[in-house]
């Protein structure tokens, strides 16, 4: 019997190819960059951590005194509830700039809500602050995870926080003519 061949004569399936060629070529460049560069060990770590567990670990051992004032640790628990909800399930490294801007603008559409005795209250839209200090901690977390060489960028590096433009821009040193 023939080495290729199963057990009932017949040729065993081909692997098929990667039908996206672009995502196969990017994931081979990274792959022997990071050979080059003697860091596959360590992105195939990154690969495998949930962004859950990199919060937390971000949490207990760059957010906490001494390393931060007790306040910006409880804003950067607050901001990382909200980015937990949003990111958890992925892997650190399924993050993109495109999911990044799609969690952002969602934030901003949504609502503040407040608990109150029978549950809980809607009051005005999430203010823009809030939401960019948000993207703030996630930037910051993000930059330790490549300087831990978990990732091999910042995808925050490609994310154009969203604004609404409102009205028409007119300076007061320009004399505007009424006709």
């Amino acid at each position: 019997m023939d080495s290729l061949s199963g057990s009932q004569g017949r040729c065993p399936k081909r692997v098929q190819p990667d039908r996206d060629w672009q995502e196969a070529n990017k994931k081979l460049r990274e792959r022997l960059q990071a050979r080059d560069d003697n860091l596959l060990e360590v992105i195939r770590k990154g690969e495998t951590l949930a962004y859950g567990q990199w919060a937390d670990f971000f949490l207990e051992n760059y957010s906490k005194p001494p390393v931060r004032a007790e306040k910006t640790h409880e804003a950067n628990e607050r901001c990382i509830k909200h980015l937990k909800a949003a990111f958890a399930m992925g892997r650190l490294v399924d993050i993109t700039a495109d999911s990044i801007e799609m969690y952002l603008r969602d934030r901003l559409r949504q609502r503040v809500r407040v608990k109150v005795k029978l549950g809980y209250r809607e009051l005005g839209a999430i203010k823009a602050t809030t939401i960019h200090q948000e993207f703030r901690v996630l930037r910051r977390m993000l930059n330790v995870a490549v300087r831990k060489k978990l990732l091999a960028a910042n995808p925050c590096s490609g994310v154009e926080f969203p604004v609404a433009v409102k009205g028409l821009f007119r300076p007061h040193y320009v004399a505007w003519l009424s006709n």
